[in-house]
């Protein structure tokens, strides 16, 4: 059983990646931990229980075991997961439900066997991955991004929810991760000759990416440290240039539905010193816009500053969609 200064964590999706290192940082905060997954891969000091998430019964019995053994649940921590990419047009409904079952009901099935025991002990905390893909929507991997957005507009909807309760509700946005992910998801190529190419360009732009990512050992102790705070934030952002990427999608979502069309190297040198001016004048410099505002009449000072924003939309949409090999019409 339990001490009171042990918190009792559940982790989903444990036997490997963000889960497994999420897990092995919890233990080394001194928690108990206990891990579902549907492979049992060993760990020291993690306690496996075999569930598929998207099996309620399965998901409610191994709750009840662990309420059993610790009488309590401090934390559930959501990371089971997996990807599918191609094209919308070409995806079966099969495969869209799938992603759907796993990565958005499956984390609602496992929060909702938790939410009487958190509700009956007064506390309780849960974490639910998702991704900047929520936010900064991901073309030909249309039903991920869409599976992720789903599970962070349910945590901002629950944490309200559950709040009177004494329950926390997080959601963490994650980016790129070096992981077995990207050799997991299940990849389709169908239609990649109607789209240009465009379909294999993406998505292998996508696993370099991701290759090349964050640590996931790094990201486990920034969740379990999420764990630890006695008052924790509805949603965080794991990375500065995420962080800047997530606000701006926020409070520029019309901006990512145009792009700046194809440019050649002397027009997109040209383009980026425009766009970094604009950024410098826009969330860069304000007080070099307050300097202009006082100076100057305050119709020059704003019109500057719809300038920079401007130009940062541009900005934005330039490095996104670009970098997908999208290309939609200004």
């Amino acid at each position: 059983m339990a001490g009171e200064n042990n918190k009792v964590v559940i982790v989903t999706g444990g036997s490997s990646g963000i889960g497994r290192c999420t897990a092995s940082a919890l233990k080394e905060n001194g928690c108990i931990v206990y891990e579902f997954s549907r492979r049992n891969i060993p760990m020291e000091g993690v306690t496996h229980l075999s569930v598929d998430v998207t099996d309620e019964d399965a998901v409610n019995a191994a709750v009840q075991q662990v309420i059993q053994k610790e009488t309590k649940i401090d934390a559930v921590i959501n990371c089971a997961g997996f990807g599918i990419s191609g094209a919308v047009e070409f995806t079966s409904m099969e495969q869209a439900k799938a992603q759907f079952d796993v990565n958005f009901f499956g984390t609602v099935t496992v929060n909702k066997a938790v939410l009487p025991f958190m509700r009956h002990q007064g506390k309780g905390h849960i974490v639910n991955i998702s991704s900047v893909a929520a936010v900064a929507h991901i073309p030909f991997q249309t039903f991920y991004s869409a599976s992720k957005a789903a599970v962070s507009s349910y945590s901002y909807a629950l944490a309200n929810e559950v709040k009177p309760y004494g329950i926390h509700v997080t959601v963490v946005e994650l980016g790129d991760i070096c992981t077995g992910f990207t050799k997991a998801r299940q990849k389709s190529i169908l239609g990649d000759e109607e789209y240009g190419g465009r379909i294999s360009r993406s998505v292998s732009q996508m696993e370099h990416d991701e290759q090349n990512g964050m640590d996931p050992a790094r990201i486990g102790r920034y969740i379990a440290g999420i764990v630890e705070k006695k008052n924790p934030a509805v949603v965080y952002v794991a990375g500065a240039q995420y962080k800047f990427l997530s606000l701006l999608c926020k409070l520029l979502p019309a901006a990512l539905m145009k792009a700046v069309d194809t440019f050649d190297s002397d027009r997109r040198a040209r383009f980026s010193t425009y766009a970094s001016r604009c950024i410098e004048n826009a969330i860069l410099s304000p007080a070099h816009f307050q300097m202009e505002k006082r100076t100057h009449s305050f119709c020059k000072a704003a019109q500057m500053r719809q300038n920079g924003f401007s130009g940062l939309r541009k900005a934005v949409t330039f490095f996104y969609f670009k970098r997908y090999h999208v290309r939609y019409p200004v």
